[in-house]
């Protein structure tokens, strides 16, 4: 069954951003850390730690949230990383 589908009336999905392909430092973690000040409405010093997670591991938990808020963050973070050519890409996991 897909996400979607799932019986809980308030299902929290974990929004995790990853790196599609080699998560190239600089000059990439300005813009990232915007996205998350920006999309994921954290201050500077939590967005510049969760960036720098995503940037030597590969991916970061953002947040926790209902299906429709993750799946509208997942959506936002797509428009964002094409509008800017960045290979930032955001999925939902459950929790």
């Amino acid at each position: 069954r897909g996400l979607r589908h799932r019986p809980e009336a308030r299902q929290l999905l974990h929004s995790l951003l990853r790196y599609a392909g080699s998560p190239a430092f600089a000059p990439r973690a300005e813009l990232d850390t915007k996205l998350l000040e920006k999309l994921f409405g954290m201050d500077r010093e939590k967005a510049t730690r969760v960036m720098l997670h995503i940037h030597t591991q590969g991916k970061g938990v953002c947040g926790v949230f209902t299906f429709e808020i993750a799946e509208t963050k997942v959506a936002q973070v797509s428009e964002y990383s094409q509008r800017h050519q960045h290979p930032l890409m955001c999925t939902m996991e459950e929790v």
